[in-house]
């Protein structure tokens, strides 16, 4: 029922200023209500144009009319996603008044971007919030780069398809890297006040999941979409955890990741650019 071809809601999007609660205080007083973006919150762009200077020094606030949440399925050593659950989990849910729609796409190149493309011109949301497991990671992880580059092989992993890529590009026409439009600070002040643990993290990966958050963004670049959209890693569930060959391995529950992810959405939901407070983080990633 929330695979990808299904017929998404259709919500006419927009994009207003609204007073909200802050999910996090950030130390700089008087909130404005202007549209100006902090650099981890502009409309997508390449890496390379975002420029520190024009950070923004407030927080700005919208309400969204329709949210996008994809997921994956199983792949490789993984028989059950926590991506695929969450998603399935938020489906339907309102969310600082906006409609969650769930979609879950193939772990494959390429076409899970398409796939992605579709969902998003069925859904028009104004915001997509793209789930993976990271496995590895103990905390849900929210990502602020993707990198034009895919290398599994390094992984020792293929997609679904059998597809292995070594050092190859998704768009050798593309900027070597997207900026994540969502506020990644403020979503992970959040997933921590709600008692989840989450940082952020510098590094997709090279698979299926970086390799799709970067087709999002730049298929949002391209079209000049008014859509934000980010990445959010969870932990492996406790039942992969389980298994012989994945012992010792970091894990969550699907409730906790739901709670963790729900945060985060309202988080972006409620605001247009990003808290100017740093986030303390134990994490190199």
């Amino acid at each position: 029922m929330l695979y990808a071809a299904d017929e998404g809601r259709r919500g006419a999007p927009h994009d207003r200023d609204h007073a909200a609660d802050d999910p996090g205080d950030n130390g700089e007083g008087d909130q404005g209500r202007g549209r100006r973006h902090d650099a981890d919150a502009n409309l997508p762009g390449p890496v390379e144009n975002v420029s520190a200077g024009k950070r923004a020094n407030r927080t700005s606030r919208s309400i969204m009319s329709q949210v996008l949440v994809t997921g994956f399925g199983a792949y490789g050593n993984t028989p059950a996603n926590p991506a695929q659950l969450t998603a399935e989990a938020l489906d339907g849910r309102i969310i600082a008044g906006a409609t969650v729609t769930a979609r879950i796409v193939p772990n494959v190149f390429f076409e899970s971007i398409a796939v992605t493309q579709q969902a998003i011109a069925d859904v028009r949301p104004d915001l997509v919030v793209m789930l993976g497991e990271y496995p590895g990671r103990a905390v849900i992880t929210v990502e602020r780069l993707a990198q034009n580059i895919n290398d599994c092989g390094r992984y020792g992993l293929a997609d679904n398809a059998g597809t292995v890529l070594v050092g190859e590009q998704t768009d050798p026409a593309g900027p070597v890297a997207y900026h994540a439009t969502v506020p990644i600070r403020a979503m992970v002040v959040a997933m921590r006040k709600a008692g989840v643990p989450a940082d952020i993290s510098d590094a997709a990966g090279t698979f299926v999941c970086n390799h799709l958050m970067y087709g999002v963004l730049h298929h949002i670049a391209k079209n000049g979409l008014p859509i934000r959209a980010g990445w959010i890693h969870l932990p492996c569930l406790p039942s992969v955890a389980a298994l012989e060959h994945n012992l010792g391995a970091p894990s969550m529950s699907v409730e906790t990741a739901v709670a963790g992810v729900a945060a985060g959405i309202e988080a972006a939901v409620r605001q247009l650019s990003d808290i100017g407070k740093p986030v303390r983080s134990r994490l190199q990633i």
